[in-house]
This record gives structure tokens, C-alpha cells and sequence, in this order.
């Protein structure tokens, strides 16, 4: 009988051990610490800037979806935005609003360098480590790309200022009534320009002036020298646009960077495309058409956009393969984080599409002198749309990149040990340690 109770005593001490050890697991799980989250937290530098930056990149580490959409609401008030108001109508000159864009942009790349620097030098940080040294590379890479970006978009903003100018001035319309054809047909010109007559016909359409839609579209001018005024200054705010493409592509030839096939294809044909431009001042002739030059031009745009749809794709292929985010110490992210992401993209993508068939129509109808007012209509209403959804799916890549160039340089400074799943890999390479 006692041996009955020993027995019964000992099983009910080992139901209480096993007990004990399941609570003490389950405590240990309610207070298990993440190790980066709670060293981002608590880091040590003398810069008080650094560690609220840490701080903040502790909470987009443990809630990641706030990095999208952080990403977009910054991209949105600074990109999106000055674009945005372009629809409402409240600049003279649309090209305003790229232009205060990209002033924005440049503003907002030196503030962070300047911060920076001085930050660095106020506390004596060393700024020769690696990741800070790369960072303040691509700054100052990027505030040289927008000097060039910011001087060509003032000279197309002259440029089209000049358009709006002799539109008003009615030295240069479209013309809406087919009497109107008949009485001024030594006025009537021809635009043998491809490029320049779907800009014209983009920027100059009234759709409240159109009476009969199925006519044919027809610019007047008062004076043919208008058109070649127009080709040369569109050629000059060419130029330093070209600088931009000339350097982006030599550096995708000559550095090392990812998606190195698509950047080929975007930029070396916007360098041809910027080049046919150029030096279509030399080649444009009034009253012979230009079949080689307009067929190159569109040729070259059609590479363009599907370069850039090998870019956008080939991007959500890497996500999906390894989604994870160096810049913000992101080791993963989530089914629900990858869907909001692949939503922009899919955005992103029918907007370039839009905006590729919109020009694909402007040239059909240009080759074959067939464009009504109904064609140019819906070639003007799918850019709209297909501008509207690009501008506001690239919000959020605006927004990661300045983000990304705040953090990088701590998420890479304080993260290795969580990326690299917190063990050290020994080198292999043993004759580095050898000191002669």
C-alpha cells in the first residue's frame, strides 16, 4: 500500500516538475528580448541625433509596415504632391510643378548631407567606415544628378512657356472648326516631328473647344519659323538631360550595380533618344517628311518602356526570392507586406503602360495623317490617367530612398549580427592575418 502511494506521490511530483517547466517556458517566451531591436534601442554614440534615429528604426524594425507607409506618405508629400497639382490647374506652366519637385529633392539631399557632416564632426564620428563613406557617396552622387535634372527642367519649362506663349498669342493653335481649315490653308502646317507633334497636340488640346470629333487635327501657326524655333529649344533643354543619362550609363557599364540589363536598355536608349533629339535641329525639314527620325523616336521610347517594365518586374522577382531590406535591418517581410508593396508595383506598371500606349496611338495616327480629335482625345486622357498612377505608385520608391539614406548607414552599423542570424562566418582567407 505505501509503495501504491509512494508510486502516486512521485508520478504527481513529476506531473508538478513537467508543470513548472512549461510555465517557466511560457514566461520566458513573454519576456524573451530582441536582441537588435533592444540594442537599437540602446545604443552608444555621442551623437544624441544618431540615437533617436536608432530609436526610430527600432520600431520600424519591429513594425515594418510602417516603412511603406512612411515611405509613401514622404514620397507623397514631396514627389507626388508638387506633380499632383498639376491636374488642378494651378500652375501656368506644368512643367512648375517638376521644376519645384526636384528643387524639393535637392533641397532635402543637402540638408541631410550637411546634417550629417556636421553631426559627424560636431562629435568627432569617424565618417571613413564603410557604410557612412558609401552613403555620403551616393548623396553627393544624387545632389550632382539633380543640379543637371533641376538646370534641364527649367530650360523645358522656357520651353514650354514659349508654347503656351504663342498659343495665346494665337500664333500657334489647333484649329477646331473645319471652315476655319478652308480659310486659313496657307496658314496650315504640317509637323513632319513626331516628338513635337504629340506635344503640341497634348498641351495645346481644349477638349471644351472640340465641335466635331471626327475631324482631323490640324496646327496652325502665323509664322513656319515658330517650328524651328521651338526643335531648337527643345534641343538645347535637351542637352543637359543628356549629360544625366550619359553619366547613369556609364556608371551601369563600368560599376557593378543591380538590375544591370534593364538600366542598359533604359539608358542607352534615352542616351540615343536624347541624341536624336539634339541633333534634330540639323536634320528637321519643313516640308519633306522625317520617316527614319520619327521611326527611330518612337522605336527608342517603346525600348525605354520596356526596359523599365524588365526593371520593375525583375525587382518584384528579388523581393519575392529574398525579401528582405538592408536598410532598415528588415531580415524578412511578411505575406501582407509584400502585397501592399506589389500593389505600387502593380500600379506602377498599368502607368507606364498607359502612358507607352497613349504615345504608341499619337504615332499610328501621325504616320498615317489620320489623327481626329477623338484619337488625340483618348491619346490625352489614358497620359493623364497613366502619368496620375505613375506619380503616385513612385511615391512610395521616392519616400524609401530618402529613408534609406537616413538609416542605412545605422541599420548596417548595428544590424550584421541579426542579418547574418547571429553567428560569425571565420575567413577563409588565412593570410590575411599574416603581417610582413
Amino acid at each position: 500500500m505505501a509503495e501504491y502511494l509512494l508510486g502516486r506521490d512521485s508520478s504527481e511530483n513529476t506531473n508538478e516538475e513537467t508543470t513548472t517547466i512549461k510555465e517557466d517556458l511560457s514566461h520566458s517566451d513573454v519576456f524573451e528580448i530582441d536582441i537588435l531591436e533592444d540594442t537599437l534601442k540602446h545604443i552608444y554614440s555621442k551623437s544624441s541625433i544618431k540615437k533617436k534615429l536608432a530609436f526610430i528604426l527600432a520600431i520600424f524594425y519591429k513594425y515594418p509596415t510602417l516603412i511603406i507607409i512612411f515611405s509613401f506618405l514622404f514620397g507623397f508629400i514631396f514627389f507626388c504632391l508638387p506633380l499632383i497639382l498639376i491636374y488642378l490647374k494651378v500652375y501656368q506652366n506644368f512643367m512648375d510643378g517638376f521644376c519645384i519637385m526636384l528643387l524639393i529633392t535637392f533641397v532635402l539631399s543637402l540638408l541631410i548631407f550637411i546634417v550629417r557632416v556636421g553631426d559627424d564632426s560636431k562629435n568627432r564620428i569617424n565618417m571613413a567606415c564603410k557604410w557612412e563613406r558609401k552613403n555620403l557617396i551616393n548623396i553627393i552622387g544624387q545632389i550632382l544628378a539633380l543640379i543637371l535634372l533641376i538646370i534641364s527642367g527649367f530650360l523645358y519649362k522656357n520651353f514650354f512657356g514659349d508654347i503656351y506663349k504663342y498659343n495665346k498669342d494665337e500664333k500657334l493653335k489647333i484649329i477646331y472648326e473645319p471652315e476655319e481649315v478652308e480659310n486659313n490653308d496657307n496658314k496650315i502646317t504640317n509637323i513632319n516631328d513626331f516628338f513635337l507633334n504629340f506635344i503640341i497636340n497634348c498641351f495645346l488640346l481644349n477638349v471644351d473647344e472640340i465641335k466635331n470629333e471626327e475631324t482631323k487635327v490640324t496646327i496652325f501657326t502665323s509664322d513656319r519659323k515658330i517650328i524651328k524655333k521651338l526643335i531648337k529649344k527643345l534641343c538645347i533643354s535637351s542637352i543637359p538631360f543628356f549629360i544625366y543619362v550619359f553619366n547613369k550609363l556609364l556608371q551601369t557599364i563600368i560599376i557593378q550595380v543591380k538590375y544591370t540589363i534593364p538600366k542598359l536598355i533604359i539608358f542607352s536608349c534615352s542616351f540615343c533618344f536624347c541624341s536624336l533629339i539634339i541633333v534634330s535641329k540639323f536634320l528637321y525639314k519643313v516640308k519633306q517628311e522625317n520617316k527614319v527620325i520619327n521611326f527611330f523616336e518612337m522605336s527608342f521610347i517603346t525600348f525605354i518602356f520596356n526596359g523599365y517594365l524588365a526593371l520593375v518586374f525583375n525587382s518584384i522577382w528579388r523581393i519575392f526570392k529574398n525579401p528582405k531590406d538592408k536598410n532598415f535591418a528588415i531580415d524578412k517581410y511578411d505575406l501582407t507586406q509584400l502585397i501592399l508593396i506589389y500593389f505600387f508595383d502593380f500600379m506602377n506598371i498599368i502607368g507606364t503602360s498607359f502612358i507607352f500606349i497613349s504615345s504608341l496611338i499619337g504615332y499610328i495616327n501621325f504616320t498615317n495623317k489620320s489623327e481626329t480629335f477623338n484619337d488625340l482625345t483618348l491619346s490625352l486622357t489614358l497620359l493623364k490617367i497613366g502619368f496620375l498612377l505613375f506619380i503616385l505608385s513612385n511615391s512610395l520608391y521616392y519616400g524609401h530612398t530618402f529613408l534609406a539614406l537616413i538609416f542605412r548607414p545605422i541599420a548596417l552599423q548595428y544590424a550584421p549580427v541579426k542579418l547574418k542570424e547571429n553567428y560569425i562566418r571565420a575567413s577563409r582567407n588565412i593570410s590575411s592575418y599574416i603581417f610582413i
